[in-house]
């Protein structure tokens, strides 16, 4: 297959612009009779190009995208973007400041986006625009720990949201949500109804992550071959793993990074063909499970599960090292 692909900052800004008419603007003439909504039209149309630019920069990991988001959340503020009646401001101004948040890991900035979204949700006229806010409004609480707002976000957008592909990653989202709440039935399903609404063209890409959160939650409740078949799954389509360290994965709560681990380690140990490479595995897979115990409340509802987890583990790696057999 051949084809061209846009520069990055182009593709975004044209992104940007699409998803802008998706928030049901005035006409030229609606407008034209309003001095302020044509002021606030003008400021976003200005700040959307250089929103793109930011966001290029950053993913180059330029200190210019911290520079040019810092500019325009002031310049945004400034404005009255934060309170305007103007839905795809207060959005755009949330982006920004979520942004910020991922580099600088200030919760208040967090909070401020969730707020923005919150804002935009209840305003857009839109309903792909209405999806969108309620979105990136349930990434915020999940980040926050707001796990029940965060299933309501996502109950809100799945109800706008038409399309297949974001419905699936719509979906796969709210399971995680379930198992952060404790419902690990709920979580299953969730899951398995993203996989089976995900298109076949989308699975290598979409599907990697969610294989992933249906593995933690088969073994969560009691089923590790399961979860080991899901790992597999997804190892057909990422053999790396590498979905699973990309910019837009995180772990609530952190953690959890560390099951996910430990599984993946001692997936591989039982694949391994050999010695040196099942002893290494198996050892990884035991100092996972250690950092999750160490790291997790006394509290967790999954530290029994994963102290089970760990002397099974151990097990397996003594009765590897006794096997008479060295390399299969």
């Amino acid at each position: 297959m051949t084809g061209r692909c846009l520069p990055a900052c182009l593709a975004a800004v044209l992104i940007l612009l699409i998803h802008s008419s998706a928030w049901g603007r005035d006409s030229v003439w609606q407008r034209a009779g309003s001095p302020v909504q044509s002021r606030l039209d003008r400021l976003l149309e200005e700040t959307e190009a250089l929103y793109a630019i930011a966001r290029s920069a950053r993913r180059a990991k330029s200190r210019e995208g911290q520079r040019l988001l810092d500019m325009l959340r002031g310049r945004l503020s400034e404005a009255g973007a934060r309170k305007a009646d103007h839905p795809q401001l207060n959005e755009i101004l949330a982006r920004v400041e979520y942004q910020l948040y991922e580099l600088n890991h200030d919760d208040r900035l967090l909070r401020l986006a969730a707020a923005g979204f919150a804002r935009a949700a209840s305003r857009a006229s839109g309903t792909m625009a209405r999806a969108s806010a309620f979105n990136e409004l349930a990434v915020c609480q999940a980040r926050l720990g707001s796990a029940t707002a965060e299933l309501t976000s996502y109950d809100a957008a799945l109800r706008h949201e038409p399309h297949a592909e974001t419905r699936a990653i719509l979906l796969a989202n709210r399971a995680e949500g379930h198992m952060v709440r404790g419902d690990i039935r709920q979580a299953i399903r969730g899951y398995r109804v993203s996989l089976r609404g995900t298109p076949a063209t989308a699975r290598h890409r979409l599907s990697v992550t969610t294989l992933w959160g249906l593995a933690v939650a088969l073994d969560r409740d009691g089923d590790l071959d399961q979860a080991f078949e899901q790992i597999r799954l997804a190892r057909s389509y990422d053999p790396q793993d590498a979905q699973l360290q990309g910019p837009h994965w995180f772990f609530v709560p952190a953690h959890d990074v560390h099951w996910y681990a430990a599984l993946g380690h001692w997936a591989r140990a039982r694949q391994s063909k050999l010695t040196a490479d099942r002893r290494k595995h198996y050892r990884h897979a035991l100092e996972a499970w250690d950092r999750y115990i160490a790291q997790a409340h006394r509290k967790d509802r999954w530290i029994g599960i994963a102290t089970e987890r760990r002397a099974r583990c151990q097990r397996e790696q003594q009765h590897a090292e006794q096997d008479p057999k060295s390399d299969r």
